[in-house]
């Protein structure tokens, strides 16, 4: 399945890499000597994917996906805290907001008011405001959000934009588990099965790769793409 994805040394765009970083095991070269020649520029990328594989390791996988998809036992009480935000009347921080985006409107399959609190964020941009001070969205939020938005686009059927906010998601991490799902699920619908099978091919190899609950969920859904 290498054959989807291209060497991650800059300036090379060889498909079928067949080198791995053999620290992260997510980055991909065609030969050593990219490997080489992007270690420099790897070094601190290749620092942060440990973090994130060990931020993540153990714990449920889609808990921070945007995707509502939070085990049944928690999903109660994150409902309470979503709502208890929404009563008090304050103006919701970004984390807030997406909360109430995921575990209230996407388990209610309420998609149309999923996506504008998601469209609220993208265009407020803010956090929690401190010392006067704003504070800009997160990363992982931002991610979270093109992740939630793309799954609500797939649900209205409004495929092409399921897949530009995927494609967004996948720019921030492209490692993060289901960031490529509703790309590929939108491709599959529109009739691209040849590109609904090379992103599922990519998920194979980038997301989670130390996963095997997360590795396995994708090769099912690259068959179900075939």
């Amino acid at each position: 399945i290498i054959d989807s994805i291209t060497c991650d040394a800059e300036g090379c765009n060889e498909s079928s890499p067949s080198v791995r970083c053999t620290k992260c095991c997510m980055v991909y070269y065609c030969s050593n000597d990219c490997k080489r020649r992007h270690q420099s520029l790897h070094m601190h990328e290749c620092i942060d994917l440990e973090y994130f594989k060990s931020m993540t390791m153990g714990h449920d996988p889609n808990g921070n996906s945007g995707l509502c998809n939070a085990w049944p036992s928690s999903l109660s009480h994150l409902r309470g805290s979503a709502m208890a935000a929404q009563l008090s009347g304050k103006k919701l921080s970004v984390k807030a907001l997406i909360l109430h985006a995921e575990v209230i409107h996407q388990a209610d399959e309420n998609w149309e008011m999923a996506i504008e609190l998601y469209k609220k964020i993208l265009m407020e941009g803010y956090d929690e405001i401190e010392s006067d001070h704003t504070q800009v969205a997160n990363p992982s939020e931002w991610r979270q959000v093109w992740m939630g938005m793309s799954r609500c686009f797939y649900e209205l059927g409004v495929y092409d934009k399921a897949v530009n906010a995927a494609e967004a998601a996948i720019e921030m991490n492209r490692h993060f588990p289901q960031c490529h799902k509703y790309m590929a699920l939108s491709y599959k619908a529109m009739g691209h099965h040849d590109l609904a099978i090379q992103t599922m091919k990519q998920a194979v190899l980038y997301e989670a790769p130390w996963s095997k609950e997360t590795v396995d969920a994708n090769k099912d859904l690259l068959v179900n793409a075939m």
